[in-house]
């Protein structure tokens, strides 16, 4: 698996492919890509409803097949659930305590999740079953 790849996408609202990505966009085309899961698309710019409906599918609150892991259980491709002011953010697991994540303005990048940046926004960590 080469992470590398996915460090340096442009941010692009609604993004789904390597020219540009959101948030979500790079859980989903990680999933697709490196885990050979299909999770749901939500295409376009995402509005006020679709972004709480991908916050609640990432929580597990209606999607069954997502369920929270414990903190010391955690794994690469795990999707981490940050909150970042009144919106809710999300990204990939890396081990060593890393989060591979896009956001507005930024380009992907890998950060450290110990850093006071992140660690007090964190909401949870979630897995995908198979």
């Amino acid at each position: 698996m080469d992470i590398s790849r996915y460090i340096g996408i442009p941010y692009q609202l609604g993004g789904r492919s390597f020219d540009g990505i959101d948030c979500y966009g790079l859980v989903w085309l990680f999933y697709r890509d490196e885990l050979g899961i299909e999770i749901p698309r939500y295409e376009g710019n995402p509005d006020e409803i679709e972004l709480a409906e991908i916050s609640r599918l990432i929580a597990g609150s209606e999607e069954p097949e997502w369920r929270e892991i414990p903190r010391d259980q955690v794994q690469l491709g795990d999707v981490v659930r940050l909150k970042i002011m009144a919106a809710h953010h999300v990204g990939i697991y890396i081990p060593e305590g890393r989060i591979l994540h896009s956001m507005m303005k930024c380009s992907s990048s890998l950060e450290d999740l110990s850093r006071p940046r992140w660690r007090k926004r964190i909401w949870g960590y979630f897995r995908r079953a198979i």
